[in-house]
């Protein structure tokens, strides 16, 4: 068993604003668990455990169906939390325009992978990058306020591919590991 999930990746300059991030707001680290901006991405849909040998047929099937997709862009913009300001779990950098595109494929996503017996998420898709998990939701509150009044210009990451992603658990956090790339056109 493999733990999966299907993602699109982040522009560089997206990575450097959440270097930049955390350069400027030093404390942010603090009681929320940063994640490294190099694993920083746009998650379509977890898959969670996945039997090695379905790969190759989920990756046909979702590659008949999005291959023909054009290649698009969406913005990220802004700064929020999961579930809420109020019991933040999750700080995330916000997705402006390209909203309906990158919906649009996890819907896709998610309808094959319903075929292949995973669950649909009951959740509306809402697309964001997760910068970090809150540790202590009480003891986090300034750093959420400092990161949510945080601004910056809003930037461009380009999207031409949609990559089923590995992801290991380790006591250093998760390594997200490339298994297939479908190249949109």
């Amino acid at each position: 068993m493999k733990r999966t999930f299907w993602a699109v990746k982040i522009s560089e300059e997206a990575r450097q604003l959440i270097r930049q991030i955390y350069r400027d707001l030093p404390h942010l680290g603090a009681n929320i668990r940063l994640v490294p901006p190099e694993n920083v991405h746009v998650t379509l849909k977890f898959l969670g455990d996945t039997e090695e040998k379905m790969i190759p047929s989920i990756v046909a099937s979702v590659q008949q169906e999005i291959e023909s997709f054009p290649s698009f862009t969406y913005w990220c913009d802004g700064a929020g939390t999961f579930p809420n300001y109020k019991n933040p779990r999750i700080i995330y950098l916000g997705i402006t325009e390209g909203l309906e595109k990158l919906r649009e494929i996890s819907n896709i996503t998610e309808r094959i992978m319903e075929g292949f017996g995973y669950t649909r998420e009951k959740r509306a898709f809402t697309p964001h990058l997760t910068i970090g998990r809150v540790k202590n939701e009480r003891k986090a509150l300034n750093e959420v306020k400092s990161f949510l009044r945080y601004t910056f210009e809003p930037i461009a990451c380009s999207v031409s591919e949609v990559i089923l992603f590995e992801s290991t658990l380790t006591p250093q956090g998760a390594i997200y590991t490339p298994l297939r790339v479908i190249e949109l056109k």
